[in-house]
């Protein structure tokens, strides 16, 4: 039908606008699109999905947090509900228990990788090397920051891949110096 046809599109071109930074306009793009899906249309997750990597990229806790709840309540998805249970467990703790939100996110990635799903696995993997920065964990968050690049390479993803680069070279750096980095 052409409304879900053009609510598609407007999904890709948000996806496009988070991969070239614009992450406002893609939150703006994939609404649009999911008010014009039928709620029973598995597009409209993936409608949620980009909304919830755009807020997640521009740290906007409060829209992650709310697309993160629907996905809970609605989603048939075992890797959806995951990364929207996943998104609620990272806001809710607090910097001295990342050490809880690890042991959820690694078998997660565990999962997600096993079912083939590189792009989930890569963001995953990108959460815990994040988990081990903040731990001042450094040989850890290597480990991690380059397993999350090579999926993410194999996905194509754009912002994920950037970020996962900087916690790598903040890891090397802080390992063997700057100029390793």
């Amino acid at each position: 039908s052409e409304p879900l046809q053009s609510a598609t599109l407007e999904i890709i071109r948000a996806r496009l606008d988070i991969q070239l930074g614009r992450l406002d306009r893609a939150t703006v793009r994939a609404s649009a699109a999911m008010e014009r899906i039928n709620p029973a249309s598995p597009e409209r997750e993936i409608a949620m999905m980009t909304i919830l990597g755009a807020a997640l990229g521009a740290n906007d806790r409060d829209t992650a947090t709310r697309i993160a709840q629907t996905l809970k309540r609605s989603s048939v998805d075992a890797a959806h509900l995951e990364i929207a249970q996943g998104t609620m467990n990272l806001f809710e703790t607090s910097a001295g228990n990342l050490a809880s939100v690890r042991s959820d996110l690694e078998p997660m990635a565990a999962r997600q990788l096993e079912h083939g799903q590189l792009h989930y696995y890569g963001v995953t993997k990108l959460a815990i090397a994040d988990c081990l920065r903040a731990e001042g964990r450094f040989p850890e968050a290597l480990i991690a920051a380059t397993e999350s690049m090579d999926a993410l390479r194999k996905s194509s993803a754009g912002m994920e891949l950037a970020m996962a680069h900087s916690v790598r070279a903040w890891a090397l750096a802080h390992l063997h110096g700057v100029e390793s980095a």
